[in-house]
């Protein structure tokens, strides 16, 4: 009955209910629910520790990969250096054979010059202008000495130009060779630390992301605390021992009664006037005719809690969230009488 006061143990529970009411009860498009915020970052967390724990085997990989290649580019530089030093050495070696030709000619030329002077340079010569049987013999040996000394040397010098013909193509082709490996390793080396760099920024990144995460998860835990403190402010205490009052708005409603008023949907997002997301069954109410907390059963709706407040609602006036605004158009303004429990 309208202001009877209600045994005090079931108005305590209630009002618990009330309070339950107003913190569980929120629909899938509240979009300021931190539980469901966090509990989504928390899911973006761990996808991003697997992608991490995948990419850091990837750098692994890469590390092994760079090592094998600079390792080839270091046997590269040293195969370098190896043909620079035989290079020199074949140089030197041929260097060496030139002035070798070079003091053998010298010596032909001496002896031919000798020769001249003697006035004896072919067979003929030497044996009309011999002494005797043994000169002849003496200067046709130093003829043939000196047409086997010619024909060494041209010998020597045909050997060595085509010694330094085939080293120096020989040369050539492996100098040629080992540049073209060289850039290969280096080119394949580069885009190795490059693809390295790459994957270790894009962990970076995701590292980065995760402690953002975790920060934004660490505020709306916060913020939960928050708003279930605010909402326990809705729980009706009666002290031990006292007689349970009836809880009267000015207009005379009381709290286990009935209460005829004009009823209107909106649809808004965001938080009550009391802290708790909006959410299908949070009601906005004039606290002075019906008390923030109070459970309120509205005919065609269902169970609401007065839980907001507006600058509109004033009075005998109730405003039901909608999670839609074509779903609070369609309620329209109605008359109606509640009953507050």
């Amino acid at each position: 009955m309208l202001g009877q006061a209600l045994p005090q143990p079931r108005l305590l529970c209630l009002a618990f209910a009330a309070f339950v009411a107003a913190v569980a009860i929120v629909p899938a498009g509240g979009r300021s629910d931190p539980g469901s915020t966090a509990a989504a970052l928390r899911a973006e967390n761990d996808r991003i520790a697997s992608e991490v724990r995948s990419s850091v085997l990837e750098l692994y990989s890469l590390d092994s990969q760079l090592t094998a290649a600079r390792a080839r580019l270091d046997a590269l530089h040293a195969h370098a250096a190896r043909l620079r030093a035989e290079r020199a050495r074949l140089t030197v070696e041929l260097a060496i054979a030139r002035r070798a030709a070079s003091a053998s000619e010298g010596r032909l030329v001496a002896r031919m010059r000798q020769l001249y002077e003697q006035g004896a340079v072919s067979p003929i010569e030497v044996i009309l202008s011999a002494r005797s049987l043994g000169d002849v013999l003496t200067q046709l040996d130093d003829v043939d000495r000196v047409a086997s000394v010619n024909e060494d040397v041209i010998s020597e010098v045909h050997v060595a130009r085509a010694r330094l013909t085939r080293a120096s193509a020989a040369l050539a082709a492996r100098s040629a060779e080992l540049r073209s490996a060289l850039a290969s390793a280096e080119a394949s080396e580069a885009a190795l630390a490059q693809t390295r760099a790459a994957r270790e920024s894009y962990v970076a990144g995701l590292v980065s992301r995760r402690d953002l995460n975790t920060a934004q998860i660490a505020r709306l835990v916060v913020e939960a605390s928050a708003a279930q403190s605010r909402a326990q402010t809705l729980i009706v205490r009666v002290p031990s021992g006292a007689p349970a009052p009836a809880a009267v708005g000015a207009s005379g409603a009381a709290v286990g009664g009935t209460l005829t008023v004009t009823v209107t949907g909106y649809a808004l997002s965001g938080r009550t006037a009391t802290g708790i997301p909006v959410g299908w069954g949070v009601a906005a109410v004039d606290p002075s005719v019906i008390p923030l907390g109070t459970h309120i059963s509205v005919p065609g709706y269902g169970e609401a809690v007065a839980a907001d407040v507006g600058g509109s609602i004033v009075g005998d006036r109730v405003d039901l969230w909608f999670p839609t605004a074509a779903q609070a158009h369609t309620w329209g303004l109605r008359t109606v009488t509640i009953a507050l429990h």
